[in-house]
């Protein structure tokens, strides 16, 4: 009868293997992800969480493939400064009952979406900072916070690129 570790349930022999290569980078990628999240958390505050979690998926993807195109620099600010815009302009329109406030986010991601391929800024967390952003409202202390959350996770990715290994083509 074979033994099974818990690590053997969690993680096939592949993922295993690479953990034991790879933990300090993961572990680096981790760090600068948690702590950019918690800056922007400590600015955001409760209120705001949709964006939070898009700015966490931001950091996730800048940290741990920062030579994708999603990651470089221009695709995650002008992705982002989409969302923004996106966001805000579908929270002016008003929408009372539950069906137009369905179909209000749906546009907000729909155009952010449209916006990044066609301007080529493809940063996919960008829809969900549209769609947090439409849900939650624009204000002046959110747009700061967000667009400073993306330009310090932007320069940390550049100060640190030589040190960030990409994960983006891992199976």
């Amino acid at each position: 009868m074979a033994r099974y570790s818990p690590m053997d349930l969690l993680m096939d022999p592949v993922a295993r293997g690479r953990l034991q290569t790879r933990w300090k980078a993961y572990l680096f990628a981790a760090v600068l992800s948690g702590l950019t999240l918690s800056v922007t958390y400590l600015l955001l505050g409760q209120a705001n969480q949709v964006v939070i979690a898009s700015l966490g998926a931001t950091a996730f993807v800048v940290f741990a493939m920062p030579k994708s195109r999603a990651a470089r620099t221009a695709s995650t600010i002008g992705g982002q400064m989409l969302g923004l815009l996106c966001g805000g302009l579908a929270g002016l329109v008003p929408h009372e009952s539950q069906l137009a406030a369905a179909l209000v986010y749906g546009l907000a991601v729909g155009i952010c979406s449209l916006l990044m391929l066609t301007t080529r800024y493809k940063h996919p967390p960008a829809a969900g900072t549209a769609l947090g952003i439409a849900v939650t409202g624009i204000d002046v202390a959110a747009a700061i916070t967000v667009i400073g959350s993306v330009f310090l996770i932007s320069t940390l990715r550049i100060v640190t690129l030589s040190l960030l290994q990409d994960f983006s083509a891992d199976e």
